[in-house]
């Protein structure tokens, strides 16, 4: 069986805050120079907010309140995650199962939080230059996967139909477009809400995008969703660019 997937456009997934991540950063880095008591702990609570600020502004991008999302995100990532990622809090464990951020980066980030958060010492330099410089790397990380948000054309599980999916900016939600050649070449609109698993899933396609063992892994549960058959060991995936 072919999948095939053709990209149309790419686009930019952003959210601001009146501070952002790197103002948080920029502050850590100020307060370490400083070289004081006083210094080193700010660096380091600077570092867990520009942490904390950039979780909220992926979510907030991705289209979902931070306080408020979806509980069928947990099940979503359950699927897309192994042992190690089961043990991280569910915000983190959502950018992981959307792929946004490498599991030992986020184990990484949530080591240093929970230093930060429990030990009460005055922390040791060497720890508070690898807390903004982890920060640093997750923002740097995670921004590229926001740029690389693509709408695309799928064909793919029932050859009858080809799906063009185009994510709304004024619409909590996706458009999806299902085009049936038979009997004839129609198209025909359908709203995916935010809150379902396909939602997750299509988004997750969009993040995806030429990653081809991931966009496999996609469909995989778009298959589960859809009560389809798909094996990921024998499907070919291609992306044609016309």
């Amino acid at each position: 069986m072919t999948t095939t997937i053709t990209p149309d456009a790419g686009s930019r997934l952003d959210w601001s805050f009146e501070v952002n991540p790197s103002e948080y950063i920029s502050f850590a880095k100020r307060d370490f120079r400083e070289g004081s008591k006083r210094g080193l702990i700010n660096s380091l609570g600077n570092s867990k907010i520009a942490i904390d600020c950039q979780i909220d502004r992926i979510f907030r991008a991705l289209g979902y309140d931070p306080k408020k999302y979806p509980k069928n995100l947990n099940e979503f990532s359950e699927f897309f995650g192994d042992e190690d990622s089961m043990k991280l809090p569910e915000k983190l464990k959502v950018i992981v199962g959307f792929g946004i951020a490498p599991c030992g980066l986020v184990s990484e980030i949530r080591t240093l939080r929970n230093k930060i958060e429990h030990d009460f010492i005055v922390p040791d330099s060497v720890d508070v230059r690898r807390a903004f410089e982890t920060a640093e790397l997750f923002v740097a990380a995670t921004e590229r996967k926001l740029i690389d948000y693509w709408e695309f054309e799928l064909k793919c599980l029932d050859t009858k139909y080809g799906f063009y999916l185009h994510r709304m900016y004024d619409k909590p939600e996706f458009e999806c477009w299902v085009r049936e050649p038979n009997p004839v070449d129609e198209l025909k609109k359908v709203s995916i809400p935010r809150d379902t698993l396909l939602h997750h899933c299509i988004l997750r396609m969009t993040l995806s995008m030429e990653q081809e063992l991931e966009f496999g892994r996609s469909l995989q549960f778009l298959s589960k969703i859809l009560e389809k058959s798909f094996d990921i060991e024998t499907a070919k995936i291609e992306f044609s660019y016309g």
